[in-house]
């Protein structure tokens, strides 16, 4: 008796400690969403708050070079802003694409549109 409550006891521990090494929280869902989806920017420079609702780890990125963002990454929930410098040339539009860090199968895009500076 006293040997298989020994048994029992240590079977307990080993499984609390591998327990004990996993993540508390492993986002890993396929909602992303983001408000707004399309946005007008003036000539002037400009500071633009995209919220993301999301229930997995996402990346954010952009080839155009007038947009800096606040972060490249985040998860679940979260925000980034956009840093638009100014225009002082033709009107020009843009990409931001938000995506789940482990698949672009999961995504949303955010239209960015610059009046001209001319």
């Amino acid at each position: 008796m006293k040997l298989r409550n020994l048994f029992t006891s240590g079977l307990m521990a080993i499984a609390a400690m591998f327990a004990g090494c996993q993540p508390e929280s492993k986002l890993d869902g396929t909602k992303l969403e983001i408000d707004p989806s399309v946005v007008t920017a003036g000539v002037a420079e400009e500071e633009v708050t995209v919220n993301v609702t999301a229930d997995c780890n996402w990346v954010v990125s952009t080839d155009a070079e007038w947009i800096k963002l606040s972060t490249e990454r985040g998860s679940g929930n979260g925000t980034v802003t956009l840093y638009i410098a100014a225009n002082t040339g033709a009107g020009r539009d843009a990409l931001v694409h938000f995506q789940k860090s482990s698949t672009k199968k999961v995504s949303a895009d955010l239209t960015v549109k610059q009046a001209s500076g001319l």
